[in-house]
C-alpha cells in the first residue's frame, strides 16, 4: 500500500470513528485530512476538492471542529483566504475538563430518575444505578487522570 492509500485509509478511519461517537463522518474526515497532510495549513477550497464535499458541509463541520478546539483558523499576510490547521495550543487537560462537565449533568439526571422510580429492583432502576455508579466513578477519576497526564507529559519531555 502506498503513502496516498495509507493517508486515505486514515482519513476514512477517522471519519468512521467520529461517526461512532455520534458526530458526523465529515468532521472526522476533515480532522483526518489535517492529521495526514504535510502542508502546514489547508484552505477551505482544498477541503471541498480533496474530500469531495459541498461548501456547506465543509463549512458546518469546520465550525464543529473549531468549537471543539481541535483545529484553528490561520490567515496569511497578503492572502484573503482562511486556512485551517491542527491546534497545537489545545490543552488536553482543559479539553477533558470541559467534556467532563457532562458527567455531572448525567449524574444529576440519573439521581433524579432514581428518586422517582417506584420499584428499585426493576430493570430500569438497575440500569440507572449502574449508570449512576459509573458516572460517579468517572467524576472522581477525571482529576486523577489530569494529574497523571501532567506527570506523564513532564516525564516524556525530559526523555
Amino acid at each position: 500500500m502506498d503513502q496516498k492509500q495509507k493517508k486515505s485509509e486514515i482519513i476514512e478511519k477517522t471519519g468512521l470513528l467520529f461517526e461512532q461517537f455520534g458526530m458526523t463522518r465529515m468532521s472526522g474526515r476533515i480532522l483526518g485530512y489535517l492529521m495526514v497532510n504535510d502542508e502546514p495549513q489547508v484552505s477551505f477550497d482544498e477541503f471541498t476538492r480533496e474530500l469531495g464535499a459541498s461548501k456547506s458541509t465543509i463549512s458546518t463541520n469546520l465550525r464543529v471542529l473549531l468549537q471543539m478546539v481541535y483545529i484553528r483558523q490561520v490567515t496569511l499576510h497578503g492572502d484573503r483566504k482562511t486556512y485551517y490547521t491542527l491546534n497545537n495550543e489545545l490543552s488536553w487537560t482543559d479539553n477533558i475538563k470541559a467534556r467532563s462537565g457532562t458527567i455531572v449533568v448525567f449524574l444529576n439526571l440519573f439521581s433524579q430518575a432514581l428518586e422517582v422510580r417506584s420499584d428499585p429492583r426493576d430493570n430500569s432502576s438497575v440500569w440507572l444505578k449502574k449508570a449512576h455508579l459509573f458516572y460517579e466513578f468517572s467524576e472522581r477519576m477525571v482529576p486523577i487522570i489530569i494529574d497523571e497526564w501532567r506527570k506523564f507529559e513532564l516525564d516524556s519531555q525530559q526523555t
